[in-house]
This record gives C-alpha cells, structure tokens and sequence, in this order.
C-alpha cells in the first residue's frame, strides 16, 4: 500500500489600504498563481503543510497597529509570515516595480523560514524553485 503523498499549498491574502486595492490584487492574482505553478505537485517533505503568506500594505499612520509576524505550528505543519512592504513604493509605483515588491516579501518569507529550521522540510529546493 502507498502512502498518500501531501503536498505544500500557499496561500496569499493581505491587510491592503482600499487605495491600492486594485492594484495589489492585480499583482497578488500574478504572483499567487506562478509560486502555485512552481510548486505544485514537488514533494517538499512533510515539515510544512500550509505556508500562509499576508501583506501589510497600509499607509504610515495605519502601519504600526500591524506588526510583522513569523511563525510555525509544528502541530498543524503550517508557516505564517504577514510581512509590510512600503507603501509609498507600492502606491507610487508601476506594475513592474509593484510586482518586484510583492516577489521581493514573498522570498523573504522563504528565507524567514530558513531561519525556523524545520524538520523534514527541503527549504533548499523550495527558494530554487520559488526564485
């Protein structure tokens, strides 16, 4: 008998200000579905189930309430990163400038979790293949 394999889902949401809305999502819809094309389907161990991953793109008055945060449920097998990016680069940029923003937190995520050294986790295969 095989043993069902589990594979790694990702998951984006945010804490977005409502005047960069549209081009957030925009830029989210993009970048979602290409990580969940690199990984779907790779094996990448059994330490992480579910990696959620939140921006924090609020103006400056707004910003401070939402912390940055990093954690793992060894328990559920998840990994949880809401991470800022700034929101005057973000507002004043253009699609490309805002989509190097976005990949830029979502790769800090993984090296974030390298930092959290979890067991049975190929954290090496998952930045190539997200980079």
């Amino acid at each position: 008998m095989e043993l069902a394999v589990e594979y790694l889902t990702f998951w984006m949401s945010g804490e977005i200000e409502g005047d960069v809305y549209d081009d957030y999502d925009l830029t989210e819809n993009t970048i979602e579905n290409n990580i969940k094309n690199f990984i779907n389907n790779k094996n990448y161990g059994t330490g992480i189930k579910l990696w959620s991953f939140l921006t924090i793109l609020l103006e400056p008055n707004t910003d401070p309430y939402y912390p940055e945060i990093k954690r793992y449920s060894r328990k559920n097998k998840q990994v949880e990163f809401r991470l800022k990016i700034d929101y005057k680069k973000f507002r004043d940029g253009n699609d490309k400038s805002r989509l190097k923003l976005l990949a830029e937190s979502v790769l800090r995520s993984v090296k974030l979790m390298r930092e959290m050294k979890i067991k049975d986790f190929d954290i090496d295969r998952l930045e190539a293949d997200v980079t």
